[in-house]
């Protein structure tokens, strides 16, 4: 696994093929905190404490796919869920913000958003494990 340091050097967001091989690596570690098993890990963005709650096409890329951020929402919230809906929605057709279809691929680039009306140029660029958690990890691209 990477380190923070080499995470947030990442030039580029990462391709959802990458997201999903970084988050199982993350999913197959050992927690760190006794008695806990791999199933009741959690998924979580760097800020505010958020978690994955949707995909769907990125405003800013329509062929790029947003992963929506939330304050509350336990659904996917849990590690092992988000892996199994990020790959069962690989192959779908997403609608891009002002039109046009567009397939969800493994290349596809991630961005991470607060709702899908805005585009503001945040991408993940990695999974850190924290040992009871996963922290997808982003940073503002101009």
């Amino acid at each position: 696994m990477p380190t923070l340091d080499e995470i947030y050097a990442r030039t580029e967001p990462l391709r959802l093929g990458q997201l999903i091989k970084e988050l199982k690596e993350v999913a197959d570690a050992d927690g760190t905190v006794p008695r806990m098993e791999k199933a009741e890990k959690w998924v979580v963005f760097d800020w505010d404490y958020r978690v994955p709650v949707d995909l769907y096409s990125y405003r800013g890329y329509y062929d790029d796919v947003a992963i929506e951020a939330k304050l509350v929402g336990p659904r996917n919230a849990d590690l092992g869920s988000f892996i199994k809906m990020l790959e069962d929605r690989v192959g779908d057709d997403m609608e891009g913000y002002k039109g046009g279809t567009f397939e969800i691929l493994l290349s596809c680039r991630c961005w991470a958003v607060e709702d899908d009306s805005h585009a503001p140029g945040v991408g993940i660029v990695g999974v850190f494990d924290r040992g009871y958690e996963a922290v997808i990890c982003t940073r503002v691209f101009e």
